[in-house]
This record gives structure tokens, sequence and C-alpha cells, in this order.
């Protein structure tokens, strides 16, 4: 099963803030602060998942799995 099936059978097709930060294993403000400087690579990697629904921020699931799919793939190759 791949990390984007298992964290939408999770947490649904959104997560919140709070959310993203126990996956990531960060607090939700290291988050907010991340994503306000978009000169980082994260930053503008989690912007790409992010969606506004009135005031709320949400982050799409999917893309969250495959940004960590792809660290892995990464991190893996680089292993041999």
């Amino acid at each position: 099963m791949s990390t984007r099936a298992l964290l939408v059978d999770l947490y649904g097709p959104l997560l919140t803030y709070d959310q993203l930060a126990k996956i990531l294993d960060r607090t939700a403000a290291s988050l907010r602060t991340n994503l306000s400087k978009c000169d980082s690579t994260s930053g503008r990697m989690l912007a790409s998942a992010r969606i506004r629904i009135g005031r709320r921020v949400y982050f799409r699931t999917e893309r969250i799995g495959e940004l960590l799919d792809g660290q892995q793939e990464k991190y893996a190759g680089a292993r041999e």
C-alpha cells in the first residue's frame, strides 16, 4: 500500500494543519512559519498541496502522500 493510499484511508481527502504536523512530526506553528517563507523548498512543496475553504486552510492528502513517496524514493536510491 502506498503512502498516499494509507493517508487517505486514515485522514480522508483533506488534512488540517494539526494532522499534517503530526504526520511530519513537527508543530503546527513551524508549518505555518515554513509556509510563510516561500523561498524554502519544503515551503513550496507544501504550498502546492494547500487549499483554502473559506478562512480555513487544508492540505490535499493525496498530494502530501505523493510528496512523501517521492522523498522516500529519493532516499532509497541514495542508499544503493
